[in-house]
């Protein structure tokens, strides 16, 4: 199957949206390139996704399947990429984050990317991408990285430790978001992460920064002491996703259900 076997409007579509670097497109692009109506873009583009010319990627935005690719029914862009064009309003972190930097050696079949409206899960040749709303207060912290040519939303280096200490559910649990904070400590600045703390208004992820920052022995004393500073009565589990079990750490108020040499393991693998 070549460029040849299409009609005309097709054939142009695709030659214009591969001259603009568009590889994943909405239809109201389309629609501007076509100078068509509603009705018949969306014919042509559900035409093209039948003969695999295109992957449809939910909610009106489409991927371009290159010339030349063996398996047509198959082919999927990079995931990152992909998760740019989902939504308008996004950026990417936690367990996505963590692998995309180096952090962790961990490889999730989700893609976790924060909105701020909520969104279902979509999955796409066997990658999962997951949606997670936040407030608006929690919504900060990202910028532009560089994926292949194209430029993606993620977390920043502190954001996302930040990000994985309010919801480590999402990044493997607290071992995976300690690893994180020990394998970038020569890149990460203690007093931004802190700063990132405070300003999420979450005091159960300023409790698991300032004992980590302390376990690991990372961060200044007025670090500590801005953290400290934020903690209100009543224990939180350092991992919400484990049991309610282990000692008791007043200076944290935070019940350890993670043993200190289990924080510590991966450093011996």
């Amino acid at each position: 199957m070549n460029m040849k076997t299409l009609g005309p409007a097709a054939s142009s579509l695709l030659s214009r949206l591969n001259e603009m670097g568009r590889p994943i497109f909405t239809l109201s692009e389309a629609q501007h390139v076509l100078r068509a109506n509603y009705g018949n873009t969306k014919k042509l583009l559900h035409d093209l996704v039948r003969l695999n010319w295109l992957r449809r990627l939910g909610r009106g935005r489409y991927l371009i399947v290159p010339l030349g690719v063996s398996d047509r029914n198959e082919y999927t862009a990079d995931e990152l990429l992909i998760a740019a064009h989902l939504v308008p309003r996004y950026y990417i972190s936690w367990w996505t984050a963590l692998h995309h930097y180096g952090y962790t050696e961990q490889v999730s079949r989700k893609v976790y990317i924060a909105v701020t409206a909520q969104n279902r899960p979509l999955t796409l040749a066997g990658v999962t991408y997951q949606f997670v709303t936040l407030k608006k207060n929690k919504f900060f912290g990202f910028e532009d990285v560089w994926v292949l040519d194209q430029k993606v939303k993620m977390a920043s280096r502190e954001k996302m430790i930040i990000d994985c200490l309010d919801r480590p559910d999402l990044c493997g649990g607290i071992v995976e978001a300690a690893k994180g904070l020990w394998n970038g400590r020569t890149e990460l600045d203690a007093s931004r992460l802190v700063r990132h703390a405070v300003r999420m208004k979450e005091r159960t992820v300023c409790k698991r920064l300032g004992y980590l920052l302390e376990f690991f022995k990372l961060g200044g004393k007025s670090d500590l002491l801005r953290l400290q500073a934020m903690m209100l009565p009543g224990w939180s589990l350092l991992d919400p996703t484990l049991p309610k079990t282990g000692k008791y750490r007043s200076r944290w108020k935070l019940r350890l259900n993670v043993r200190d040499e289990d924080l510590r393991s991966w450093k011996s693998t």
